[in-house]
């Protein structure tokens, strides 16, 4: 057994855990983005209820599962 092959073993699984963390991100910043889309939306069409922020909350979510799911499939 060499030296090198625990820091193989170490640096996979921090870029396991990257991705990870990546992919998280990507769904956080989708919501906000379309959050705010639909926030700004609302505001400027000044509707009483926030239709617009609901529904940009669900597909920023939407998008960003999307793209988790399609990133861990063709992980290989």
């Amino acid at each position: 057994m060499t030296e090198s092959e625990p820091n193989n073993d170490l640096k996979k699984s921090y870029t396991k855990y990257t991705k990870v963390l990546v992919m998280l991100f990507q769904i956080i910043i989708l919501m906000l983005i379309f959050t705010f889309l639909g926030n700004w939306i609302d505001k400027k069409y000044e509707h009483k209820t926030p239709y617009l922020t609901i529904i940009g909350v669900f597909v920023g979510m939407g998008i960003g599962f999307y793209n988790m799911i399609k990133n861990a499939f063709n992980e290989k």
